[in-house]
């Protein structure tokens, strides 16, 4: 009787222990995965382009389909002088409709282009798109 007492309480005590490491790993995964989860959301939000939204105050056109250069203000006041990289789709023309219309635009920012002080605008969209 005693041994089957001592069998009863090893597989007793066994069984605990075991529920509490798993219970312990399946703290610390859950734990791994929230960590890995936030650093995923901070890399994306570190890596994510600015963009400024606002309304066009001048342009300046390189040619008849691009523009050289777009100034927009920002619902704060502040105005943004751009040199627009030769990829953006925006002609001079629709840019000024904008500016007349009040329409406002976004613009995504890139790296300026060496030699000039002003940053670049990449991407040029209306600004509900």
């Amino acid at each position: 009787m005693g041994s089957l007492i001592a069998g009863i309480v090893t597989w007793a005590t066994a069984g605990a222990t075991g529920w509490r490491v798993r219970a312990r790993r399946g703290v610390a995964i859950a734990t791994t995965m929230v960590a890995i989860g936030m650093v995923r959301v901070a890399i994306s939000l570190f890596l994510r382009p600015e963009t400024i939204t606002g309304h066009v105050t001048a342009v300046y056109a390189r040619d008849i389909g691009h523009a050289s250069t777009v100034n927009v203000r920002d619902s704060v006041g502040v105005e943004h002088s751009f040199d627009v990289a030769t990829e953006v789709d925006m002609t001079p023309a629709h840019l000024r409709e904008h500016m007349l219309f009040g329409e406002a635009v976004t613009v995504t920012v890139g790296a300026p282009v060496e030699g000039s002080t002003r940053r670049r605008a990449v991407r040029i969209v209306d600004a509900g798109e």
